[in-house]
């Protein structure tokens, strides 16, 4: 487990956002994948930094309280850059509405070290843990034991640390639950780190270990969401990213309740390369990212300042690009706070840069709304000769393309021609005959929107992601048809005749679903003569089959830009949702067919410590994908 993806897991909203970087293409056809570290080798920082959001949310929890730390202020500014100055509006929100939706849980960083001026100069700790149970890939180290289970010990480097640090990571198992810890140190070895951690005590209630009194050490601060974020009193604020010409500069301006002291504190763990300036005359810090981590950074450069907008108030500037010649200290003079009108156009504009409103040609419909805690955008229309619909929601996006001429509505019906199954909610898309009155989920439990454009009624219907829905379409009154929410693969070529499709007896198979949204990988599935197969054309055509069970990996396929697997999911428990527990998913469909349901699963790498994961009912289970080239059942409590 890396820092950084302590960093992923510590806020959804990031995501939120950078949802312009991380968005799949229109037509990828897959999920868009968590946001990770651009700036490689600088951690958490570089996971911020990102997306431009040095500063993120953070709550204070040491022994005084917030008020005793930041001075109480009426309100906290919205700051933002002249429009003027050539910065387009990709991102824009409060804190709660960013980084905590639904009260995400984000990791906790304290710092011990010892009270005076230098107080991380002789000896240092640093503290990492997240609560959850969402699985973390862990790091490639040396195990050691610890705390009655097997740990690893990696380098600052391996770490995204500075390189002269040391990390102990584990997973700390206790009744209710578990979290992920990791403590790091410049000073302290890998064995010293293992005997402060066996001797540490351990808080279920807050997930936190505190050293034992013995060692020393005193704890400096206690922060929360990312560890650049100083010590805030509270996660009040707000946040504006911004992008300039052919989008590879990026800057953030944020604004939230903070004390400048403490902020820099902080960052003096990581790093002494902060330099002080004045920011329109008052008092402020200036930190440059790729001096700190070595210059590690792919070419690219960031930068922060860190200021006292107001007594209580910080502001923090960052800038990630390739244009070194930015002064950020002079964008962060020239900072305004925005007016109601204006902070309300910065935020529809960062929705509808969010859905990928700009990737279409002629936009059909366009719509936004909530499912429990979720807050969604849709976009439906047209990118050259393709029908493309898009989702982004506070977790993610979905994008899809198909050829618009293959789409056609039954005459006086309707047929499904997407959905998606996702973590937070599930959408349908439907394209019906004009004549259609009315599409109506059977259950009531989603909402659906009509959009009469291109010569067809088309319904988005965005619901419980926990039931598979099925829709009335009514036509003059009575219901005409009931759809199921499956997607209808269209062809849209053959197979390729090869000598393994030919041994293999492929050449007469009939597709139950084939993917052509990846030129690199195009593919194809179905079940023929009692096996379940795949045929695949990218950077050469291959065959090959395997059993048909509920969970099949087919071997992983070697492309120009890495290795891709396919697994497949048949038949997932009625009681349950199932997906596979893995970042940077390539690709998700459905398909059903008289049998059977299956979900179709692209991961860009061999399915090492990848787990397919069932929830429903407030329940959670997960098991390990097999190897490439295996099988495995459903375990039979799942429902139980």
């Amino acid at each position: 487990m890396k820092l950084e993806e302590l960093a992923r897991q510590s806020s959804d909203a990031v995501r939120v956002s950078v949802a312009h970087l991380d968005l799949p293409p229109i037509g990828d056809g897959r999920p868009s994948r968590s946001w990770t570290p651009v700036l490689v080798g600088a951690g958490l920082t570089a996971a911020v930094v990102a997306g431009l959001a040095f500063v993120v949310s953070n709550r204070f929890s040491g022994e005084a309280t917030p008020a005793d730390q930041v001075p109480d202020v009426v309100e906290v500014p919205r700051l933002g850059l002249p429009d003027d100055l050539g910065w387009t509006v990709v991102a824009a929100g409060s804190h709660d509405e960013l980084f905590s939706p639904g009260g995400v849980e984000q990791p906790t960083f304290a710092y011990f070290g010892d009270a005076g001026d230098d107080p991380f100069g002789e000896r240092d700790l640093l503290v990492a843990s997240y609560r959850g149970d969402d699985e973390i890939a862990g790091s490639e180290g040396d195990a050691v034991a610890v705390r009655g289970t097997t740990g690893t010990i990696t380098s600052g480097v391996d770490q995204g640390l500075p390189g002269d640090a040391t990390a102990l990571e584990w997973r700390e198992e206790y009744d209710g639950g578990r979290a992920e810890v990791i403590f790091v140190s410049r000073s302290f070895g890998a064995d010293e780190l293992v005997a402060i951690a066996d001797a540490a005590s351990f808080d279920p209630v807050t997930a936190r270990l505190t050293p034992a009194a013995d060692l020393g050490l005193t704890e400096l601060l206690v922060s929360s969401g990312t560890p650049f974020d100083g010590a805030r009193g509270s996660g009040e604020g707000y946040m504006v990213s911004y992008q300039r010409g052919d989008g590879a500069d990026f800057v953030t301006v944020n604004a939230s309740r903070g004390d400048l002291g403490r902020e820099v504190l902080g960052m003096r763990w990581w790093t002494s390369a902060i330099e002080e300036v004045s920011v329109g005359g008052q008092p402020g810090v200036l930190l440059d990212l790729s001096e700190a981590f070595g210059g590690d950074t792919g070419g690219l450069t960031g930068h922060s300042v860190i200021w006292t907008v107001r007594p209580g108030v910080v502001g923090t500037l960052s800038s990630y690009g390739r244009d070194d010649s930015l002064d950020i200290v002079e964008l962060a003079a020239s900072t305004v706070e925005l007016d109601e009108e204006t902070w309300d156009r910065y935020v529809a504009a960062s929705r509808d840069q969010s859905a990928g409103v700009e990737e279409f040609d002629d936009v059909f419909g366009r719509s936004e709304g909530t499912v429990g805690d979720s807050e969604y955008v849709w976009v439906l229309g047209l990118q050259g000769e393709n029908l493309c619909f898009n989702v982004q929601s506070g977790s993610g996006g979905y994008g899809t393309c198909q050829e618009r001429i293959s789409i056609e509505a039954p005459a006086g019906s309707a047929r499904t021609i997407d959905s998606s199954f996702g973590d937070e909610f599930a959408h349908v898309l439907i394209a019906a005959d004009p004549v259609v009155g009315d599409v109506v989920e059977v259950e009531g439990r989603y909402t659906i929107e009509r959009v009469d454009a291109d010569g067809i009624a088309w319904y988005v219907a965005i619901g419980d992601r926990d039931i598979r829905p099925t829709f009335d379409v009514i036509v003059d009154g009575a219901v005409v048809t009931t759809l199921e929410a499956a997607v209808e693969a269209t062809a849209e070529g053959a197979m390729p005749t090869t000598d393994a499709v030919r041994e293999l007896g492929l050449d007469s198979m009939e597709p139950l679903f084939a993917s052509f949204d990846d030129p690199e990988l195009i593919w194809w599935f179905g079940e023929h003569e009692g096996r379940a197969c795949v045929v695949t054309d990218g950077a050469a055509a291959e065959a090959t089959c395997v059993a048909p069970d509920d969970v099949m990996v087919f071997p992983t396929v070697s492309l120009p830009d890495g290795a891709r697997t396919i697994v497949v999911l048949r038949d997932a428990p009625t009681c349950a949702t199932a997906r596979v527990a893995v970042e940077d998913l390539q690709a998700i469909s459905e398909v059903a067919t008289d049998e059977h349901v299956y979900s179709f699963w692209m991961v860009p790498r061999k399915p090492a410590g990848m787990f397919v994961e069932l929830t429903g009912d407030g329940a959670r289970q997960t098991f390990p994908l097999p190897q490439p080239g295996d099988t495995a059942s459903w375990p039979g409590d799942t429902c139980g």
